[in-house]
């Protein structure tokens, strides 16, 4: 009882400390404008003074969550050039201050800044229009249609997930788990031995990973909306937590558009914008929609690339070599190799089938991204797609090519193949298992065009 009553004054004692800590933490936390800046002053026990230029702005995102939306404010992420993470959040701003902020500092850049709300003209700016165009909406057909063909096995994971979590924490009580495990040991060995209960445990695990992701892609993309304002896009979509994103046409580097085996059913596709400022910052900060159709992503691709995009109907569509082929099936057959022999000389042929059967598919698909991974380049765009039982496309206009990397494995050297990186200020595209020559050939193709080429890459 005296150790439960020491235990229970820590946990007052910690919670009003974190109280006093969260109190003086809000109260040091404020911003101003001064001049072209934006100054923000937060920290407790390291005080940190942030000024921004507002030139160095290049969008400004806004972000609600259900309790947000109950007191009538947002968050506010400033994100600025050559950063990896947003520069600033602002938390808890009320509307009319957030609305007053962005307009300020948009009617005081020398350049536009695109931002969740709106994309205003400033002084000196050229910009296309103020209009604010919807151009897609996600249906709750459509909805339907993104959650079950999502990637189940990301809900699988996390099943998986959960029960590992449980257990450690079982683990950390006191409670020896597989020492019970053991005493059901038997049973389970019957259980397993029945093909009709591995069937009946695949649907259940199946079921519940669809469920699952019903769920997440609901709270993700539930009233998903792509507007059109100016030279770019917003992209706001959410149930429980509302999120905006802008993209602006010439921060994004590469447009991608995929479809999985159960989208290419449904007819459906999701296409990712990425951004200059996403650069080690993960995905984070990419735009990306899912339930588009063919019609809808071809319209944002014209907006991006205007008469470019036509290079499409004529470019050159080149293959890589089939070693790329080769290296995929010879992965693959180390990881089944062992588990197929071991359960040969076990006799587990009920097991053994199964692991076949995803053997075959799985070199299947090894066979089919072969086929599909090529590369086209024109006059102004440098294309890559690919996929297995799907299909992927990505674009990139050659002017904003940052480097250009050529790397060759011993066993590359020895078949006179190399692999091709073009990195941009946000991602990086690969080209596999080319000639050397073909390699060097696209190199010195690329870097003419990039510095025979006077266009800004953001």
């Amino acid at each position: 009882m005296k150790k439960m009553g020491v235990i229970a004054i820590f946990i007052v004692v910690l919670g009003v400390v974190l109280s006093i800590y969260s109190i003086i933490s809000f109260y040091n936390y404020f911003f101003y404008i001064k001049e072209d800046k934006l100054i923000v002053h937060k920290g407790v026990i390291k005080k940190t003074l942030l000024e921004i230029p507002f030139d160095r702005i290049q969008s400004i995102n806004n972000e609600q969550n259900l309790i947000h939306r109950i007191f009538s404010v947002i968050k506010l992420n400033v994100d600025t050039a050559g950063s990896a993470k947003e520069e600033v959040q602002l938390y808890a701003i009320k509307e009319d201050v957030a609305q007053h902020l962005r307009e300020y500092i948009l009617d005081n850049r020398t350049d536009v800044v695109i931002t969740s709300q709106a994309i205003t003209e400033g002084e000196g700016t050229q910009i296309k229009s103020n209009n604010k165009e919807e151009i897609f909406k996600l249906s709750l057909l459509q909805l339907f249609k993104v959650g079950i063909s999502a990637n189940h096995l990301k809900s699988f994971g996390l099943i998986l997930f959960f029960f590992f979590s449980v257990y450690d924490d079982l683990e950390e009580i006191g409670l020896d788990i597989l020492t019970k495990a053991e005493e059901y040991l038997p049973i389970a060995q019957v259980i397993m031995q029945s093909i009709f209960m591995i069937i009946f445990l695949s649907i259940l695990f199946m079921v519940v990973s669809f469920l699952i992701s019903i769920v997440t892609t609901v709270l993700r993309y539930f009233g998903l909306t792509m507007y059109r304002i100016g030279d770019g896009f917003i992209i706001e979509s959410g149930l429980l937590n509302r999120k905006q994103y802008a993209a602006k046409d010439s921060k994004i580097q590469i447009l991608s558009w995929s479809q999985n085996l159960l989208q290419r059913m449904a007819g459906i596709y999701t296409t990712i914008m990425q951004q200059a400022s996403t650069i080690s910052a993960g995905n984070t900060k990419n735009a990306t929609a899912s339930g588009l159709t063919k019609e809808d992503v071809t319209n944002v691709s014209k907006y991006i690339f205007e008469e470019k995009y036509d290079d499409l109907e004529t470019i050159t569509w080149n293959s890589i070599n089939k070693y790329y082929a080769y290296k995929l099936v010879l992965r693959w057959t180390w990881v089944f190799i062992a588990p197929i022999i071991l359960l040969s000389f076990s006799q587990k042929y009920n097991l053994l089938l199964p692991g076949i059967i995803l053997y075959g598919i799985i070199i299947w698909g090894c066979y089919l991204r072969y086929k599909k991974k090529q590369y086209g380049i024109s006059e102004n765009l440098i294309a890559i797609r690919g996929g297995a039982f799907g299909h992927q496309l990505s674009l990139m206009e050659l002017h904003k090519v940052q480097n250009i990397k050529i790397t060759q494995t011993p066993f590359q050297r020895r078949r006179k193949l190399s692999s091709l990186s073009i990195h941009t200020a946000s991602a990086t595209m690969q080209i596999p298992e080319l000639y050397t020559d073909e390699a060097m050939g696209i190199k010195d193709y690329l870097l003419y065009k990039v510095e025979s080429s006077y266009k800004p890459w953001m």
